[in-house]
């Protein structure tokens, strides 16, 4: 939420009176989220579900300890807000890359068009690859941070800087270690899902545009078969032959629009069958 004052205390006061309250709202929707998740079966039984599931756990946990964070930073030692700031860090950077896993999955679901259910054991190892990924890569960076905020002060670093003023990332080099370690690293998730959004689209627009071809292949077939019954009409009975020809020249034209559609190779005037000699006859 974005409040704008022209007094800088009431928009303070106002803003340490909303935000908790509005950080407790969220934290109760996402913890309602999870119950559902985790209570119904249907809903994490799939590696999606649980990768939704895990997105709101980290969302969660990141949510209280900031409202932790706001309430009661100034009431905690050195140690302890340095400890919340790691967390906070963790869990928010966590969140952001397990919705980087639900993009990538369904992108290279929707890429790989697999057909069936997928063996349980495969998706136990898929899940536990994610896991491995959205957990493992947070956990890496909140170390390497702690580390280098650890480090000796003639050591020339961006350090994090933690709890010196706020628990969370703070001082001289505040802008710079908040875009390396937090910012920076969120921008390069966002702009990843943005590209695994952009070939979802892709594919289900040439998915559409294939099914559009299909459709117009079998009206084709349907139409060739009406105009060559419709020369026979007439006639006490229709000649095996020409029976025969129609049906295979509306099964032929329907094949010449699946290869233009699985190959992409352009239709050729050869490809389309004529009945200008079903008429003459």
């Amino acid at each position: 939420m974005a409040v704008v004052c022209m007094q800088q205390d009431p928009c303070y006061e106002l803003q340490r009176s909303l935000y908790p309250f509005l950080v407790i709202i969220s934290s109760g929707f996402l913890g309602i989220t999870l119950f559902v998740y985790v209570c119904i079966p249907d809903m994490h039984a799939k590696v999606h579900g649980k990768c939704v599931s895990s997105h709101v756990s980290a969302l969660l946990i990141a949510f209280i300890t900031l409202f932790i964070v706001h309430q009661f930073s100034q009431k905690v030692n050195t140690f302890g807000c340095k400890f919340m700031a790691s967390v906070m860090q963790l869990s928010f950077l966590a969140a952001f890359f397990w919705l980087n896993v639900m993009c990538f999955d369904i992108w290279w679901t929707l890429r790989s068009m697999r057909l069936g259910p997928e063996p349980s054991e495969q998706s136990r190892l898929r899940f536990r690859l994610y896991s491995l990924y959205s957990w493992g890569c947070p956990f890496v960076i909140a170390v390497i941070s702690v580390i280098i905020d650890s480090l000796p002060e003639d050591i020339e670093v961006i350090r994090p800087r933690f709890g010196e003023t706020t628990c969370w990332f703070d001082g001289n080099e505040g802008s710079k270690s908040i875009w390396v370690y937090f910012y920076g690293i969120i921008l390069v998730i966002i702009v990843v899902n943005i590209l695994f959004f952009c070939h979802v689209m892709y594919i289900l627009l040439a998915q559409q545009r294939t099914l559009l071809w299909r459709r117009l292949a079998n009206k084709t077939g349907r139409v060739i078969a009406s105009v060559t019954s419709s020369c026979y009409e007439d006639q006490a009975s229709v000649p095996v032959w020409a029976t025969a020809g129609t049906v295979g020249g509306s099964m032929q034209s329907s094949n010449d629009f699946n290869r233009f559609t699985a190959d992409g190779e352009a239709l050729s005037a050869s490809n389309i069958p004529k009945i200008a000699d079903v008429h003459t006859l």
